[in-house]
């Protein structure tokens, strides 16, 4: 959903208002023409200068500050000064931040459909695109090996809401391409595009399909315990139904975030507590405990 708001506020609210309503009446007049008209307002000077501003400043501007962790640090001054007194309420304000999937993603996406919508039209802006996911990979993957716990594993479930965005993100572009070919009369080579699309929409609709099952259910070899003497086939007999589920499978997550787990984070002890009080709000097993 917040791709979707930012696809809508960043890119077509901003057609909208460049090019004030003369490209609604003229959508409205002869929807036929729907392409066309897209591909002119999106191949404008004012659209194309915005676009590439947009993706030069999330390159080199604000991917780097992400190393800086504002969003944590900032918060934490406040309630230092505001509201932290307890020894759990100095543990709680310590603790490592999560990552927020649903915030990085999207704007991830948002870049790489600018992006590949105006490779042609701006062929620079491939290459602070490529500059925005190269500093985002260092970034990244810096702030998750040192800075975010993460207390949770999504089984790969990411992947096909991002792979659904991404294959919207190339009909986006061969649509804009269509209407840039009628644009110039080139009549042809926008009938053959039409083929490209519907093959792409159908391309990506069975790769979903098919890696989709892979992300909502577990394989068995994940979910198998082999040191308690467990193996694949006690856990195919489950899901047929028979027998019950045994302590380690069921206690899987937990054991797995013990807090006997050499790799958690560990905070020092420090003159204002010393961990013994795990924190209640956002508390997770085996996290300062």
């Amino acid at each position: 959903r917040y791709f979707l708001f930012l696809l809508v506020n960043v890119v077509f609210i901003f057609l909208l208002a460049s090019t004030y309503w003369q490209l609604v009446r003229d959508l409205a007049n002869s929807p036929a023409k729907i392409p066309t008209k897209l591909a002119a307002a999106l191949s404008m000077g004012r659209a194309r200068n915005f676009f590439m501003s947009y993706v030069v400043l999330q390159a080199l501007g604000i991917m780097p500050l992400q190393l800086l962790n504002l969003g944590v640090i900032m918060p934490r001054f406040l309630f230092l000064a505001l509201w932290t007194r307890t020894p759990r309420d100095f543990a709680e304000l310590n603790a490592p931040p999560m990552i927020n999937y649903g915030a990085v993603y999207p704007q991830a996406i948002l870049v790489f459909v600018i992006t590949i919508t105006y490779s042609v039209i701006q062929p620079q802006i491939m290459v602070f695109g490529a500059l925005y996911f190269g500093i985002a990979y260092v970034v990244y993957k810096y702030k998750l090996l040192f800075v975010f716990y993460k207390p949770y594993e999504s089984q790969g479930q990411a992947w096909p809401i991002t792979f659904v965005r991404l294959i919207w993100s190339v009909i986006i572009f061969q649509i804009l391409m269509t209407g840039i070919f009628s644009l110039e009369t080139y009549f042809t080579l926008g009938a053959m595009m039409l083929p490209l699309i519907a093959f792409t929409m159908w391309w990506g609709y069975t790769t979903y399909n098919y890696f989709w099952g892979l992300s909502n259910y577990v394989s068995l070899s994940t979910i198998s315990e082999v040191q308690r003497g467990e193996d694949s086939d006690d856990v195919a007999r489950l899901r047929q139904g028979a027998g019950s589920v045994s302590w380690s499978q069921s206690h899987l997550n937990r054991r797995r975030y013990a807090g006997n787990d050499e790799t958690l984070y560990v905070a020092p002890e420090d003159e204002r507590t010393d961990y013994s009080q795990p924190p209640m709000a956002g508390w997770y097993n085996g996290v300062l405990k």
